[in-house]
């Protein structure tokens, strides 16, 4: 039986990459992933996932990395997280 996914429940979310994160997919999961990060949970995001991040602006108060600045912000025009831009392979 299907229930949701409690935030006690687990410790890591691993977001995959994927074009889907581009235009605008998975959407479904903001709530749980803003839940998430608000009760201090890790987060990790590959490739295009980072795109999802950066719109719920979770990038804007922590330091992150990506493809590149200029991808999130081709990607995200409202991304607002340059001065918490890391630019180094994780």
């Amino acid at each position: 039986m299907w229930r949701m996914l409690i935030v006690s429940d687990f410790d890591l979310i691993i977001l995959p990459g994927g074009n889907k994160w581009e235009e605008g997919g998975n959407t479904e999961i903001s709530q749980l992933i803003k839940n998430t990060f608000n009760n201090g949970k890790t987060i990790a995001a590959i490739c295009a996932a980072t795109t999802f991040l950066a719109k719920l602006g979770i990038y804007s108060h922590i330091n992150h990395t990506s493809n590149g600045l200029d991808y999130l912000k081709k990607q995200v025009p409202g991304y607002a997280g340059d001065s918490r831009y890391i630019n180094e392979p994780v």
